[in-house]
């Protein structure tokens, strides 16, 4: 559903459909792109044991050796079965947004993360995704919060006490005063699950290179501030892609942190 509200804001644009893939990296943690006009975006790679275990060959349009070349437009429109395709997509979501968005039109504060405007006195949150740095600042603040996580093992053990298991997410996000969601979510197709569980009270926030995508399309899908990633170098973005870089290392060498609101 997000692709699909992604292409329609991406054809008011008249060079969309013309734009190809020219480089193509999935790397361990993140995928990279650069298109034809020489943009480029990252988003999360999907876990390559999960795409694999299908066991299912695939040899279709963008099947490895066969993707650089290929038009922009006909991926996203792509329905193959070949899961790691969507993070390649939102890889282009991701250069396509920093292309044709007007930022101007949204209230931005750069070099800020959301949980830096946030006030969590008497709140409960809910962690959607295993991020370390939030369950460290959480639990340090002494922060009512849950975490919801596929993977219990991506959970550092001293605050494995927090998880919650992914058949409690619609309780716990329902009970929860802020919601703090990966972008991964979009990635794994997850994100829709969630959404459907975010009330108008409640502050939904969604985190992530993967996030990079149309604000307003996320504003309209139960998201309230977005904390997103403005890459600087694109040369050092892939690199660190094929190095198996989390998050933490583009901010260091080629990212800062901008936190998107509604409003200018």
């Amino acid at each position: 559903m997000i692709i699909e509200k992604c292409i329609e804001y991406f054809r008011n644009f008249s060079d969309f459909k013309d734009l190809k893939i020219s480089c193509v990296v999935i790397g361990l943690r993140f995928s990279f792109v650069e298109l034809s006009n020489g943009s480029f975006g990252v988003a999360g790679t999907i876990d390559l044991k999960t795409a694999e275990s299908s066991n299912q060959k695939y040899f279709g349009k963008f099947s490895p050796g066969n993707i650089c070349g290929q038009n922009v437009y006909d991926l996203l429109m792509s329905k193959d079965n070949f899961s790691v395709l969507n993070s390649l997509k939102f890889a282009c979501i991701n250069a396509l947004n920093y292309r044709y968005t007007d930022f101007s039109k949204y209230k931005i504060h750069y070099d800020k993360d959301p949980i830096e405007l946030l006030s969590f006195k008497n709140k409960q949150v809910a962690l959607i995704g295993a991020f370390k740095s939030y369950i460290e600042f959480f639990d340090i603040n002494s922060v009512n919060f849950k975490i919801i996580e596929l993977d219990f093992e991506a959970i550092p053990e001293k605050f494995r006490s927090y998880f919650v298991d992914v058949s409690k997410t619609a309780e716990t996000i329902e009970n929860s005063d802020i919601v703090i969601i990966t972008g991964l979510s979009l990635v794994n197709d997850t994100f829709p699950l969630i959404q459907k569980h975010l009330g108008d009270r409640k502050i939904s926030v969604l985190i992530g290179p993967s996030a990079n995508i149309p604000p307003e399309i996320l504003f309209q899908n139960g998201i309230n501030i977005i904390g997103a990633t403005e890459f600087t170098n694109k040369e050092q973005a892939l690199k660190l892609v094929c190095e198996a870089a989390s998050g933490y290392h583009f901010f260091k060498f080629c990212a800062r942190k901008i936190t998107i609101e509604k409003g200018a």
